[in-house]
């Protein structure tokens, strides 16, 4: 039936493996599994057998089915990932730019000291020595320049501990 590409005979395939092919996208899904994703992957199965109808070349339609389902549940997760991934590089990027923008807020003078601090990670002590000023001094105004920045990243909604943790 299915190499005519009788409609009868692909109700009858989906009557009896739509269950098999939903366990098998649901086992390879795992966690990521959603009731909506495994119908529509499921269907996407179904659509496969019925363009590969003709030219269908296996007697053990079950294990073509499970072999079709699990690429396809792989193929999903994988694109998941990937926008998972892209998200990830977006966000990243828009807090660096962020970032930048409010340093560029703040004088030479404290854009220096905080990125000898947060990016360099040099010491207090060594910052302050190379800058022959007096390490209390030195904490005061990296405290003022936090200060600053939080303001400035609050308005982007992001936490300055989140990106120079320190206790002063």
């Amino acid at each position: 039936g299915l190499k005519r590409q009788d409609s009868a005979a692909l109700e009858a395939a989906i009557r009896r493996y739509s269950g098999y092919v939903a366990a098998v996208i649901g086992n390879q899904l795992g966690s990521f599994a959603a009731g909506e994703d495994i119908e529509e992957l499921a269907s996407d199965v179904f659509v496969a057998l019925w363009q590969a109808g003709r030219t269908l070349q296996t007697e053990h339609l079950r294990g073509w089915l499970g072999r079709v389902a699990r690429n396809q549940a792989i193929s999903f997760l994988r694109k998941q990932r990937l926008q998972l991934a892209a998200q990830t590089l977006l966000e990243a990027q828009e807090r660096s730019d962020l970032l930048r923008r409010a340093l560029a807020g703040l004088s030479e003078e404290d854009r220096e000291l905080f990125l000898r601090r947060y990016y360099y990670n040099q010491t207090a002590e060594q910052i302050a020595q190379e800058k022959h000023m007096n390490a209390n001094t030195f904490r005061s105004r990296l405290a003022r320049g936090r200060q600053a920045l939080k303001a400035e990243l609050q308005k982007g909604a992001i936490q300055i501990e989140d990106l120079c943790a320190e206790s002063v």
